[in-house]
């Protein structure tokens, strides 16, 4: 670490795996690498009670299941944290298959090298 990087108790750490918040003003340039190591070494799969509540996946390869999974983990409420009333779905990212597909395929051949 570096003169500017600040560590971290015990105890703010294991603040973070019970209210995460990617928004909040205390995940800094210099805490933000030790607060993600302790997410995957001490809660690589938690549940934040922030805006009513959220699940965190920090490992890569729970990330990959995740996605690769849209039956048990939907996105079809959408995926923003938090979530605005009124806000609207965010095209294709807020879709579960086969809506979702259906999107990408788009993008897919509309951002596709010529």
């Amino acid at each position: 670490m570096n003169d500017v990087e600040k560590t971290l108790s015990d105890e703010e750490l294991a603040m973070w795996c019970s209210h995460f918040d990617n928004h909040d003003a205390n995940l800094t340039h210099s805490n933000v690498h030790q607060i993600y190591g302790h997410l995957r070494e001490a809660c690589p799969v938690t549940r934040s009670e922030r805006y009513g509540g959220f699940w965190v996946v920090s490992r890569y390869a729970d990330i990959v299941t995740v996605l690769m999974d849209p039956v048990t983990f939907s996105s079809g409420k959408g995926v923003h944290i938090p979530r605005q009333e009124g806000q609207m779905h965010v095209i294709p990212i807020d879709f579960d298959p086969p809506v979702h597909t259906q999107y990408r395929r788009i993008f897919t051949e509309a951002l596709a090298p010529r």
